[in-house]
C-alpha cells in the first residue's frame, strides 16, 4: 500500500500531476490482492468507498457552485 502515492507511472503521469482519484483507484486494485485477509480487505473497501463518496459529493457541490 505504500506505493499508492508514487508518481511517475506512465499510465498516470508525473508525481506532481498525481490525482486523488488515481490514488484511491490504486488502493482498490491493491485491496483485491488481500484475499488471504478478508477482514482487512473489507475495512479497506469500506474506507475507499467512503472516500469515493466524499469525492463525488465534492464534485457535485463544486458543480452546483459553477451553475
Amino acid at each position: 500500500m505504500t506505493n499508492l502515492f508514487q508518481g511517475g507511472d506512465a499510465a498516470v503521469g508525473p508525481a506532481e500531476s498525481l490525482r486523488v482519484i488515481t490514488v484511491v483507484d490504486r488502493g482498490v486494485q491493491q485491496a483485491r490482492n488481500l484475499n488471504n485477509d478478508p477482514k482487512v480487505q473489507a475495512e479497506l473497501y469500506q474506507t475507499l468507498g467512503s472516500i469515493y463518496q466524499k469525492l463525488d459529493d465534492y464534485a457535485l457541490d463544486t458543480e452546483k457552485e459553477n451553475t
